[in-house]
């Protein structure tokens, strides 16, 4: 709460459940960070609840992929290990008897400048004066042909590099 301004609760967006990629198995939300992003390295704590990944190589991307998977699939292993070559990020088991995984991946580099103009905002008290820092960075949320949700997470860069 408090976190986008003028919301009146916690979601920043709601959208319908996308259809299924294989019987019981929803890719819902990607999570794609191109390789020039990673601005910081990774921070080797004790921390064992982090799961840091890698950065992909130059000129690729990483992508988390959010998965449904019912109840009732057979799963001996994580969704995209063996077919796309994933690594397992985690799970979680829903009430419902669902599971969530979340998974990652190298790949191509996305064309990002076929993004289209959307609006832009500033959360939690900020405004355009804050963009004049380091390490900034830009949330860039769209939809995917396939009925999921895609959030790009890039650096911003001035107008000189």
């Amino acid at each position: 709460m408090g976190a986008v301004p003028n919301s009146t609760n916690r979601f920043i967006d709601k959208w319908p459940k996308p259809p299924e990629i294989a019987t019981g198995v929803t890719l819902a939300f990607r999570i794609v960070t191109p390789w020039s992003a990673v601005t910081s390295m990774i921070d080797n704590s004790d921390d064992s609840a982090i799961t840091w990944l890698p950065n992909a190589p130059r000129e690729k991307a990483t992508e988390v992929d959010i998965l449904f998977v019912n109840a009732a699939v057979p799963v001996t292993d994580w969704p995209g290990k063996r077919s796309m070559g994933t690594s397992l990020v985690g799970s979680i088991a829903l009430e419902n008897g669902d599971r969530v995984w979340a998974v990652s991946w190298v790949i191509e580099m996305p064309d990002l400048s076929r993004l289209n103009k959307g609006r832009g905002g500033f959360y939690k008290g900020r405004s355009r004066t804050d963009l004049k820092g380091a390490q900034l960075r830009a949330l860039v949320f769209g939809d995917e042909t396939d009925g999921s949700r895609v959030l790009y997470d890039c650096p911003v860069q001035g107008p000189n590099g």
